[in-house]
């Protein structure tokens, strides 16, 4: 598959500093792992979005999003799976970004803080930002319950 190239955010700095330290050598164990197959059996495509996935890591989940065109895993969190699965809601308004948490507040709490990254992100890179919406769609739903085959 080839090597990618890992893009830590701020936030994923961030979400370290709050973790257990016994727990934070097997989550950058996970993100290095990523380099060489970004789509282990342990992840899962998030909803509403092509290029989102959380990893589960014990009971911590990493959420990254892949770029195979340029090979670059941009992740973003690593936050306990309360934190992130809990009902598994998860709210969209840019494409391939989703806003996943426990409450309908929560997740548009994260939404809102990630899409600002992210165009933040796109900015600083010199890429196209996407017209401001002045009626932008959000959608919440739950997370589908996957039945054993």
């Amino acid at each position: 598959m080839g090597s990618f190239r890992i893009d830590p955010k701020g936030s994923l700095e961030h979400d370290l500093r709050k973790i257990d330290r016994q727990e934070v050598p097997k989550i950058l164990e996970a993100i290095e792992s990523l380099s060489e197959n970004p789509f282990p059996v342990q992840s899962r495509k998030m909803k509403g979005s092509e290029s989102s996935y959380r990893l589960r890591i014990g009971d911590y989940r990493l959420i990254y999003q892949v770029d195979t065109e340029n090979k670059i895993v941009t992740i973003y969190h690593a936050r306990h799976r309360k934190d992130v699965c809990a009902e598994g809601k998860t709210v969209t308004d840019l494409p391939g970004f989703s806003g996943i948490g426990h409450s309908i507040e929560d997740c548009l709490y994260k939404a809102k803080w990630g899409m600002i990254e992210h165009v933040g992100l796109l900015r600083e890179q010199g890429l196209p930002v996407p017209p401001r919406n002045p009626n932008p769609k959000i959608v919440i739903q739950n997370e589908e319950t996957l039945i054993a085959a």
